[in-house]
């Protein structure tokens, strides 16, 4: 589970790299080009390949929590829906 972003920059170009924490919910707010979408992009190319996109430019470094198998089934458990019949 992600549990802590690095960045590669701060809030302003004189401040050092923000480190976020990451909760279940996170919520990434700015104008637009502010690279709200890049960092997802960033985040699901981790998930995917198991390594940052050398052409990366938002995200430094990622820090995730092992989960164990079954405490991942629980926690998926709810998102499975029955089949709608029609």
């Amino acid at each position: 589970m992600l549990k802590r972003i690095k960045l590669k920059f701060g809030s302003a170009a004189t401040e050092n790299p923000l480190n976020l924490s990451v909760t279940p919910i996170t919520v990434f707010v700015g104008p637009n080009n502010s690279g709200k979408s890049k960092i997802l992009k960033e985040i699901l190319h981790f998930c995917r390949e198991g390594n940052f996109d050398a052409r990366g430019v938002i995200i430094e470094d990622a820090y995730f929590e092992n989960i164990e198998k079954q405490e991942l089934i629980e926690k998926l458990a709810h998102l499975e829906k029955e089949p709608n019949e029609n």
